[in-house]
């Protein structure tokens, strides 16, 4: 696809926010996760709490915050068909995993590592045309 326009890029933009609301994403925290009994309060009640785990290391961890939600096959980037962006976007859960930050961070930068690999073969190629 050629270069976007800024209406365009806006759109991916909060496509890719709207993602954090998407009742999948929390369905697959609740997937990755486990209550853990740890102990009573003082009026007897159990304490329980939630413990997530790393799809790919299985480190554990109680901070939520220490995970990120991600596509088992990669959205990448838009090709110029909405409804094929959305559809890759917005996937079940069972098309989500929970990685620690360390694991999403490696994955990504693969990915993009290797999106950077092809544009420049391409690139090369074209020029051999």
């Amino acid at each position: 696809m050629g270069t976007m326009t800024k209406a365009e890029k806006f759109i991916l933009n909060v496509l890719r926010e709207g993602t954090i609301k998407w009742p999948e994403r929390n369905e697959c925290y609740r997937r990755h996760g486990r209550l853990v009994n740890e102990g009573a309060r003082k009026n007897g009640k159990i304490k329980w709490k939630w413990y997530w785990h790393c799809a790919k290391c299985s480190k554990e961890s109680r901070e939520r915050g220490d995970f990120e939600v991600d596509h088992i096959i990669e959205v990448g980037p838009f090709r110029g068909d909405w409804t094929d962006y959305i559809r890759r976007l917005y996937c079940s859960a069972d098309s989500l995993q929970l990685l620690c930050i360390t694991c999403h961070k490696i994955k990504t930068s693969g990915f993009n590592s290797s999106l950077r690999y092809q544009r420049k073969n391409k690139s090369e190629y074209d020029d051999l045309l």
